[in-house]
């Protein structure tokens, strides 16, 4: 600004500032009368958080089936991994993974269906709402995701273990479920054949209705909450992180579980069903 003169410098400044404030503007979602465009009818930016905050907990709670789903097909790859001759990087198996579980998909529709708002509305309210608890429920979707890759069991954000539970009570439970949940199958099929994606969706419902039976009994601060079935989960998901004794004994009583459903189930083999199948890259020559 050497050859400038002050007015000059003046009107710079001033247009340094407005074009800030534009920016400013923009970022935060201001409409033409300046003020912040809020989301769910909210009047003040505390109203906004608030549903903000409770409505990312319920899209959590949502994309924790879609990641449970995630590591049970990372568990299967990784055990094909293991006997192949193909060599496969941790990138590469992540980003199959995410194409065959259609990770993108579920966590656009769920976000969508969940807070009501687009993709626009949901980058604003994010450069908006900073408060600690919902950085920490934004940051959930990956840390779920990431773990589920990893074929581990996702972890809720701000899980924690009830103070009820201990590693000895969580394994019991843990069997009971399993056994209720064998009972209530075999009460609903009584013996007919099934066609195998009928068969899972019941083993589906009925390991969540045994797990919430239980755990609301055995565990009362879990009772009653939207979260039981995730937070008990995400329980043993920390237990197993603590101590890998627990995880192997976690890991033997649900292959005890598998093997007994093998043995006690069959189904006929529709067109329409499909056996569970990850597609790994071909070998070279």
């Amino acid at each position: 600004m050497e050859n400038l003169s002050d007015s000059q410098i003046a009107l710079i400044r001033l247009g340094g500032v407005a074009i800030g404030a534009i920016l400013v503007t923009c970022v935060l979602g201001r409409n033409s009368a300046g003020r912040v465009k809020l989301l769910f009818g909210a009047k003040s930016l505390e109203e906004e958080r608030e549903i903000f905050l409770a409505r990312l907990k319920q899209a959590n709670i949502r994309f924790y089936a879609t990641c449970q789903s995630v590591e049970r097909v990372a568990n299967v790859a990784r055990e094909k991994l293991k006997v192949s001759t193909v060599q496969v990087t941790e990138e590469q198996i992540q980003r199959l993974l995410r194409e065959q579980c259609q990770v993108g998909v579920h966590l656009r529709r769920i976000i969508t269906e969940t807070l009501e708002c687009n993709e626009e509305e949901f980058h604003d309210i994010q450069t908006r709402q900073q408060d600690p608890d919902v950085v920490e429920h934004l940051k959930g979707f990956d840390a779920m995701l990431q773990a589920a890759l990893q074929g581990n069991t996702p972890i809720l954000p701000q899980a924690r273990i009830p103070p009820s539970m201990n590693p000895s009570i969580a394994l019991i439970t843990m069997a009971e479920i399993y056994d209720r949940e064998h009972e209530k199958v075999l009460e609903k099929l009584q013996g007919q054949q099934v066609q195998q994606a009928h068969l899972m969706e019941v083993l589906a419902a009925c390991h969540r209705e045994a797990c919430l039976e239980y755990v609301s009994v055995r565990f009362p601060e879990l009772a009653n909450r939207p979260d039981t079935y995730e937070a008990f989960y995400s329980a043993l998901a920390l237990y197993s992180l603590e101590d890998e004794i627990f995880g192997n004994k976690r890991k033997a009583i649900y292959k005890m579980h598998q093997d007994q459903q093998a043995a006690s189930f069959s189904f006929s083999q529709g067109e329409e069903d499909e056996k569970p199948e990850v597609n790994l890259p071909a070998e070279s020559a």
